[in-house]
Parts: C-alpha cells; sequence; structure tokens
C-alpha cells in the first residue's frame, strides 16, 4: 500500500508554483471598485517585444481550434489556450498561464539530486484523489502537445518554453519558430516532438519507452485510440454522421454556362472584328 501523504511536503512542492490564482483573483476584486460589475475578470499579461508576435497570435489561433475540435469530440486530450495581443509586427500582450512554472525553472528551484518525477509525487501524492487527477492531466495534456507541434512543427521546444502547472498539466508557449522555420534556419531538431527521459519518468517509464498505464494511456491518446470521454447517453445515443457534401453529379454539370462580362449569353458579336466594321 502506499505511504500517507506528507501534508507539509506536499505544501512546499506545491508552493513553487506561487498563490493560487482564485485567492489572487478574489482579493483584486474585493479591492477594485468596480468588482461587482457582470463580467468582471482578471487576466495576468506580459509584454513581449523583438518577435513577429503575429505568428504568435496564429499559433494561439491554432492551439484554439484544436482544443476546441477535441473538445467537441469528446476527446480526453488537453490543451491550454491563452490570449495574444499584438500591438504592432514586433510587440504584443500576451496572456500568462496562472500557477505555472517552467520545467528550467522549476529543475533551478528544486533541491540538488531531486528530479521532475520526485516533485511531482511530492506536489502530488500518489494514491489519492487529487494525485490521480494530476496524473491524468500530465498524461492528456503531454499527449495533446505533442500532437499539436507535430502538426504545426514547432521547433524550438527547451525547458524555458514548457510550462508544469500546479494541477498537473504541461502548457507549451513561446511559437517563434514553427511551420518549418527553425532557430538560426537550421533544422537541426530531427524528432517530430519532444518527449524526454523526465516526461517519461513522470509517467512511471524510462529512457527506453518500459510499459506502464501511464504511458500506456499516452500512447494510446497519441494514436486515436482513446475514444470518446463517457459521458451521459454516450452509449445508448451515438453521434449521427456528419452531413455527406454535394456530389458532382449530372445535376451539377447540366448547370447553365457563365456569359462573358458585358454580352448576353447567346447573342454573337457586332461587326466580328476589324473587317466586319469596314464592310
Amino acid at each position: 500500500s502506499p505511504h500517507p501523504p506528507d501534508p507539509a511536503a506536499t505544501a512546499a512542492a506545491l508552493a513553487i508554483y506561487g498563490e493560487p490564482w482564485r485567492d489572487v483573483e478574489a482579493a483584486v476584486r474585493a479591492d477594485s471598485p468596480h468588482g461587482r460589475r457582470q463580467g468582471w475578470g482578471l487576466r495576468r499579461a506580459i509584454v513581449k517585444s523583438g518577435d513577429d508576435c503575429r505568428q504568435e497570435l496564429l499559433a494561439a489561433q491554432l492551439i484554439a481550434c484544436l482544443d476546441a475540435a477535441w473538445r467537441g469530440a469528446g476527446l480526453p486530450l488537453r490543451l491550454r489556450p491563452y490570449g495574444v495581443l499584438p500591438t504592432s509586427a514586433a510587440t504584443a500582450l500576451i496572456e500568462a498561464v496562472p500557477e505555472a512554472v517552467s520545467l528550467h525553472a522549476l529543475k533551478a528551484a528544486l533541491p540538488p539530486g531531486a528530479s521532475l518525477a520526485s516533485h511531482f509525487d511530492a506536489a502530488h501524492p500518489r494514491g489519492t484523489a487529487a494525485g490521480d487527477a494530476a496524473r491524468r492531466a500530465f498524461v492528456e495534456s503531454a499527449a495533446a502537445y505533442s500532437l499539436a507541434t507535430h502538426l504545426f512543427a514547432v521547433k524550438d521546444r527547451h525547458n524555458g518554453n514548457i510550462l508544469l502547472c500546479a494541477d498537473g498539466a504541461i502548457v507549451h508557449i513561446d511559437y517563434g519558430f514553427m511551420l518549418g522555420a527553425s532557430p538560426g534556419g537550421v533544422a537541426f531538431e530531427a524528432a517530430p516532438f519532444k518527449l524526454t527521459r523526465e516526461l517519461l519518468e513522470v509517467m512511471d517509464s524510462d529512457a527506453a519507452g518500459a510499459p506502464s498505464p501511464s504511458f500506456d494511456a499516452f500512447k494510446a491518446r497519441g494514436r486515436g485510440r482513446c475514444g470518446p470521454r463517457p459521458g451521459p447517453g454516450s452509449e445508448s445515443t451515438p453521434r449521427p454522421p456528419p452531413p455527406r457534401p454535394p456530389s458532382a453529379g449530372p445535376d451539377r454539370a447540366r448547370l447553365p454556362r457563365r456569359a462573358p462580362r458585358g454580352r448576353p449569353l447567346g447573342r454573337p458579336r457586332r461587326g466580328g472584328g476589324r473587317a466586319g466594321r469596314a464592310a
């Protein structure tokens, strides 16, 4: 049986992610003169400059479209879209993901010899409902971003561009190199997506890809074998197939041809050329 979780160790591990965002939002709302207004909300943002931020907006839109498609299909794949507001070709306001820290900063804050897997176990103890939910969030987000970064050929996936959230999910940021572009114009990243040994260790696997329940679930989601999330009535009322597009049958082939601009269909051209005008 697993050891009982240590509340002090869990609190210390979660302190790396900062104050819970719901507490920050509640405190700011209480002090704001507009906190009672309908539609009030609070967002964190960073100012980015020096890059083509219009591409960052394109990437955010593509991620949002994928997330909407997967949610609509009920697939257990998790993305975290965030807002991007370009203010010029090279500057933008970008929404910051709350309660998240980059893998680079996280590893720098851990004690010497500590691994990402040991931190994950301390922050999300095994054998608890919260720990199981965090591991499920990690698997679903890792599979989702593996697919997204492969589809859009996103490069420059170092540990500073991957965040780990307090709920266990990972989030990719900074899409400065995508759709075939690479840092320095050199395509040195041959892997279709980033899946390192430390990410595998969180899923109870290793560098050789040893089987485990979490890693098997990751592979199933990546191969499209996960199936939809179970919901009320999902077994008894299957989703109807999408409507078929109209086929190019004989009815479409008999459509009248378009007349040239400025001349009715079927009326011969007057004059017939220079010789006709002379006659």
